[in-house]
């Protein structure tokens, strides 16, 4: 293929994945979740790719050349810093694409997960009525897996889309892929739960009001 050929499809894909994030991030606004803006999706850069690896080495502990190998095998990764979605080879490739609303359903998760933290729980953590062991549970659960799941099981529901609660990638993760708070609190966790998006958002403000009250 030639690269003008390969420019243009990437783009093709680039804008295919945008919509969808677009769409899913209103869907959720929709519902009544904390303001925040619309999300865009890139291309995984080689310098992205660096700094991924690098946080992969510190947090994991394993050596440089492994993270790259763990790198190739994901789709899509939530850029915390710079608030994007970061796309590898693999979702770019066209089998893959048609799974690409579970891998988005899954970002979004983790991005509303941290938007929650940042907007919601940092400004009461220090207050008189908070519990500082309950507030370090909803914070660990807000930014692991299972609550982004959990976003995407009900992002599935609102968009009439079969999707399935990943419990074998959660609970079987390669020795290599083993991230510190990975996992959500047991209490929290539910694979089997179906909800709408509405009452999962529903849910995130009687968890947070139960908090601090």
């Amino acid at each position: 293929m030639s690269t003008g050929r390969h420019s243009e499809n990437l783009q093709n894909v680039l804008n295919d994945l945008n919509e969808k994030a677009d769409r899913i991030h209103n869907e959720i606004q929709a519902s009544g979740a904390i303001d925040y803006s619309s999300p865009e999706v890139r291309k995984m850069s080689s310098q992205d790719k660096r700094k991924i690896g690098k946080y992969l080495c510190e947090q994991t502990g394993i050596d440089y050349s492994s993270s790259f190998r763990v790198i190739k095998q994901l789709g899509m990764v939530y850029d915390d810093e710079r608030d994007l979605y970061l796309v590898t080879d693999i979702l770019i490739d066209e089998e893959e694409l048609e799974n690409s609303f579970s891998y988005i359903g899954h970002e979004s998760g983790h991005r509303y997960g941290r938007k929650l933290i940042q907007s919601r729980l940092l400004p009461i953590e220090d207050s008189e009525t908070v519990t500082q062991d309950e507030f370090n549970e909803l914070v660990d659960y807000f930014i692991s897996d299972n609550f982004a799941e959990r976003v995407k099981l009900a992002l599935g529901e609102r968009f009439r889309i079969s999707v399935e609660y990943d419990q074998k990638f959660i609970e079987n993760t390669p020795a290599v892929y083993e991230q510190r708070d990975r996992l959500g609190p047991e209490k929290f966790v539910d694979p089997r739960r179906d909800e709408t998006l509405n009452r999962l958002l529903d849910w995130v403000d009687e968890a947070i009001n139960d908090l601090s009250s």
